[in-house]
């Protein structure tokens, strides 16, 4: 089965002093924008402050807020076409770019901020859903780990993958992807930036900033069985939205991966979905054998030192690249210039040991 993807992309935009911008500053954005190429969503069912399409002839892109003033989203509808992605990539964040610069803005290539930037204005105050979450974000139960930061949304900034999936089908799957996910940190993380401890610093905010008793976050642990169990076990944690690394999602027939960073290029972006591709494959195989599992809390330990360290477990890692190797050499027809940088991204990390 070749499966379609999707790609939800997060970006900080500042002012040149590294604040958030204003109501007039987003208003010349928007125009910037629409002068770029970008045009008015036609549905105006959103509600959002600024709610725009990129589209090629192949793909389109929404450009919208998450929350945030500072905070902007490009949405891709799902597709199988690897070059119809990586232009109308490159087309809307061109246009991007160009217009924030126009008018004074800057995106960040950073996966996360210090802090929030002054300013941070949340900007949803009329949709009932969303802002009814933001309360419960403020509010929430916090654990009491290292990392937790009350407001690391507000400055950590993702790229979530959305791979095709009959998710109750494929459920089985997922417990063999997490045994996959500390690669995400370790070759793939765009937190260290800001940081030079811990490597990957985004993954551990998302993981420290929920309390024990909120299931939902991060690596689930114990794993429920079966996918009912799954469902019964979020709604028994009182959780307003599955903030799991993998999430499945049935309302929209995909399972969601949410833990890499934001990444600045395409070629960054379609690296990680390749990645993504060939882990759900491995995983599928892993199933098919009823390979040996890995308890989750264990997994979930290895996952948060590669974090903390950069450092995975020697043997393990040299086994998974072998194997993700293998596969890549596979992928090189359709893939091109994306199976090559996968290579050597995961070459470069190994080298790094």
């Amino acid at each position: 089965m070749i499966r379609s993807f999707g790609v939800e992309i997060e970006y900080f935009i500042t002012d040149r002093e590294g604040a958030a911008p204003d109501a007039i500053l987003l208003w010349n954005f928007r125009s910037a924008l629409i002068g770029l190429g970008f045009a008015q969503n036609p549905d105006k069912s959103n509600d959002e402050p600024m709610d725009l399409i990129w589209a090629t002839e192949s793909l389109s892109a929404r450009l919208h807020h998450d929350f945030y003033s500072h905070l902007i989203e490009l949405s891709f509808a799902p597709t199988r076409n690897v070059k119809a992605f990586q232009n109308c990539y490159d087309g809307a964040l061109d246009a991007l770019r160009g217009a924030a610069f126009a008018v004074g803005l800057t995106v960040h290539d950073s996966a996360v901020l210090s802090s929030p930037p002054a300013d941070a204005r949340f900007l949803f105050q009329q949709n009932k859903v969303l802002f009814e979450r933001y309360k419960w974000l403020e509010s929430r139960e916090m654990s009491g780990r290292p990392y937790a930061r009350r407001f690391y949304y507000a400055h950590a900034a993702a790229t979530h993958v959305h791979v095709e999936s009959d998710v109750v089908r494929d459920y089985k799957m997922l417990p063999y992807m997490y045994e996959m996910e500390y690669m995400i940190p370790w070759a793939f993380t765009n937190s260290q930036v800001c940081w030079t401890e811990p490597k990957a610093i985004r993954p551990l905010w998302m993981q420290d900033s929920y309390s024990d008793t909120y299931w939902a976050a991060g690596f689930p642990a114990p794993w429920p069985p079966t996918f009912e169990d799954y469902v019964a076990r979020l709604r028994a944690s009182g959780a307003v939205r599955d903030y799991s690394f993998i999430a499945p999602r049935p309302e929209l027939g995909t399972i969601e991966f949410r833990t890499a960073d934001s990444l600045p290029t395409s070629r960054d972006v379609l690296s990680l979905v390749l990645f993504r591709l060939i882990a759900l494959e491995i995983a599928e195989g892993r199933l098919d054998q009823q390979a040996h599992l890995e308890n989750i809390r264990e997994v979930r330990e290895h996952f948060r030192a590669v974090c903390i360290s950069g450092r995975p477990s020697s043997e393990k890692v040299r086994l998974d690249v072998e194997i993700v190797l293998e596969r890549t050499k596979l992928a090189r027809s359709k893939w091109n210039g994306i199976a090559s940088q996968l290579e050597e991204r995961l070459m470069r990390s190994l080298g790094d040991l």
